[in-house]
């Protein structure tokens, strides 16, 4: 009794295979936009705060500072 033939047809677990390969790489690449634009947005805040002038608290530190010593002279 001979068996029968089926045609091979595309695999459903290759497909699968596929698809979640792709969707493992498209994660990877947000993932690395997500981290570039991280970075970026870090060295702008970090820009701004080097570019804004002192607090008023700090003047006033440096300014009671500065008596103090003028004073221990």
């Amino acid at each position: 009794m001979a068996l029968p033939i089926r045609p091979i047809l595309k695999c459903p677990s290759f497909t699968r295979i596929y698809a979640i390969r792709s969707t493992i790489q498209n994660l990877r690449n947000w993932i690395a936009d997500i981290v570039e634009a991280t970075k970026v947005a870090f060295a702008e805040v970090e820009a701004q705060a080097k570019s804004t002038s002192p607090d008023l608290v700090i003047l006033l530190r440096d300014y009671l500072n500065l008596r103090k010593a003028e004073r221990s002279d």
